[in-house]
């Protein structure tokens, strides 16, 4: 197979990383890119243009997607197209990793939701949503990237023309029943069904409407209890959400129990899963993660608290004992000293975090205040007149004790 790009450059084509039902994908350009062949009854002028579209929406969507970037030509003809390479392990295998952490499930999760509500809002329907559509990038602080976009339900607002999600692993209640994908378009709603969905399994390691029953395929299984709204998980032996809080468990319910009337959006998924990944890091830092990281978070407290508090103690000093004040107003060394001080003070209420801002705060304070950069290069005169000053008052106070002798 000899494929060339659009100006006419030979793409020699590399290890096989995937394969579907419309194609396969190459690892190419010394395994940095990948490219996506077609098979030969896929490669049709209307992919060909959906492809087109896809390039234009992604300038302008901010979802985390591997998007085509440039057309590959096979013998004259279409065949597909290039792309960034994504290196990682897809959230499918990672949902049932037990050595992934609660954490990261956590954050993982939190990516996913927002790779959907940004496509949303980019008038994209992802349609084939599912975590093996998602990949979770290797690296120190891996990212979850959405791959397949060719499968995603897109408009082209230019034609007039909207092109349909044309297969899906998962079955939405707006998919069963309905025929073939491809001869209808979905709606949002269906993206989020199968999102909860998603990010159940992926936080628990399950699918959220397998009841376990081996009389039927797991498809048929799930196809049946997503229309008749049972959350199969919770008839599972010991079965509980409380591990998520109550925000999220309400959204699961919501999702899989009920009238089904008014399914949760991605924002609001991502919303509940910020919280929990806020609160999950709280409990890490605060209590359970390791003693560096606890010390770190100490040591940050104690000097949000004592950084402004020398600051606002040296302008006050300055004001008490420097009777000739140059190049500042008292009125600024008032108000860099109480303002110092409500940073002390919110270091020492609210924790770590506020620390963090209170140091960035009063190193602000010090490169654009004249006041606070008076009262700190004036530091030694200032010291200087409080010892003189008690000098002064030593001295009296001997002198008055040595008259009443």
């Amino acid at each position: 197979m000899e494929l060339k790009t659009e100006t006419g450059a030979s793409v020699a084509l590399g290890e096989e990383i995937g394969r579907g039902g419309r194609g396969s994908v190459y690892a190419a350009f010394g395994g940095k890119k990948a490219v996506k062949v077609f098979k030969g009854q896929s490669r049709t002028e209307r992919r060909r243009k959906k492809v087109a579209c896809e390039r234009k929406l992604a300038k302008t969507c901010e979802a985390s997607v591997a998007w085509p970037l440039d057309d590959v030509f096979e013998d004259g003809s279409w065949a597909g197209y290039t792309m960034n390479r994504i290196i990682g392990r897809g959230l499918d295998e990672v949902s049932h990793d037990e050595d992934v952490s609660f954490v990261d499930r956590v954050r993982y999760a939190l990516e996913v939701c927002i790779i959907v509500d940004d496509l949303h809002k980019s008038g994209i329907v992802m349609g084939d949503l599912s975590l093996s559509n998602f990949v979770a990038s290797w690296g120190r602080r891996s990212k979850v990237v959405a791959i397949d976009p060719d499968s995603f339900q897109v408009k082209d607002d230019e034609e007039g023309v909207c092109y349909p999600t044309t297969e899906s692993r998962e079955k939405s209640l707006e998919m069963i029943d309905r025929g073939n994908l491809g001869t209808y378009f979905l709606t949002s709603r269906s993206d989020d069904f199968l999102l909860a969905c998603a990010v159940f399994e992926l936080l628990f390691g399950v699918h959220p409407l397998d009841d376990g029953r081996s009389d039927v395929s797991p498809t048929q299984c799930r196809q049946q209890n997503a229309k008749s709204r049972t959350f199969a998980f919770l008839e599972r032996p010991g079965a509980e959400l409380s591990s998520v809080g109550k925000d999220l468990e309400a959204l699961f319910m919501r999702s899989f129990a009920g009238d089904g009337k008014v399914v949760p959006a991605a924002s609001e998924y991502a919303l509940a899963l910020g919280d929990l990944l806020d609160e999950l890091y709280d409990e890490l830092y605060d209590g359970g993660g390791s003693f560096m990281v606890r010390a770190l978070a100490g040591l940050a407290r104690i000097v949000g608290v004592v950084f402004p508090a020398v600051v606002a103690l040296l302008c006050l000093c300055v004001l008490a004992f420097d009777s000739t004040v140059l190049f500042v107003e008292t009125a600024d060394l008032k108000g860099c000293a109480l303002v110092c001080c409500a940073l002390a003070a919110g270091s020492a209420l609210f924790g770590r975090w506020f620390s963090c801002a209170s140091i960035a705060a009063t190193a602000l304070l010090l490169g654009y205040s004249d006041a606070a950069m008076y009262a700190v290069y004036t530091a030694p005169d200032t010291v200087q007149a409080i010892f003189c000053a008690g000098a002064k008052y030593a001295d009296g106070a001997f002198e008055d004790a040595s008259l009443l002798l």
